[in-house]
């Protein structure tokens, strides 16, 4: 073997060697909170399915700013101001307003949209499985970050690995093809 694949085969071992290690934890990471995010309808503790309210039409419903009255009133931890409102989702069909609140493991109340009764309050568990899943766990700007990292260190890995593979089986193929 030449000085030059010697040297190319040591490269890329140690290279495969260090960030196989490395990006081991984040694939096994990335592998089982994808297993999870691909269940999180199918189970309650994930993600509360959302309940249904009394029917009636949407002239009927309540107006948003009672229902984060309503919510308000509950004196929970996660709702002190109108401002802890991530979001509202409004399910017309099933006649609901869920009230989400912000933060990795957000709580989400559901309320019936005529009645304003809370029909459901459970934290959104697939959220923060999500947040682990893209790296919005540590910070924001962590998803473009973490998905690039990952990225290139599949191709790095995939590259080495293929030279890893490549020399030995071509110095096989050699030594089997007769001289001559």
């Amino acid at each position: 073997m030449s000085s030059f694949k010697r040297k190319l085969m040591k490269w890329s071992l140690n290279i495969h060697k260090y960030l196989g290690v490395a990006l081991c934890i984040f694939l096994i990471s990335l592998a089982v909170t994808g297993i999870f995010l691909s269940y999180k309808g199918a189970y309650d503790w994930m993600q509360a399915s959302t309940a249904r309210g009394t029917e009636g039409s949407i002239e009927t419903m309540m107006p948003l700013s009672e229902a984060v009255e309503k919510v308000m009133l509950l004196n929970l931890p996660e709702f002190q101001t109108p401002d802890d409102i991530n979001r509202i989702d409004i399910r017309l069909n099933k006649g609901t307003y869920k009230v989400r609140a912000k933060g990795h493991i957000p709580l989400e109340v559901q309320l019936d949209a005529q009645t304003g009764e809370v029909l459901s309050q459970s934290y959104r568990w697939a959220d923060w499985i999500e947040h682990v899943h893209t790296g919005e766990i540590i910070n924001e700007s962590m998803r473009k970050t973490s998905g690039t990292i990952l990225g290139m260190t599949t191709i790095i890995l995939s590259v080495t690995g293929l030279i890893l593979w490549a020399i030995p089986a071509l110095r096989k193929t050699r030594k089997r093809t007769p001289a001559g």
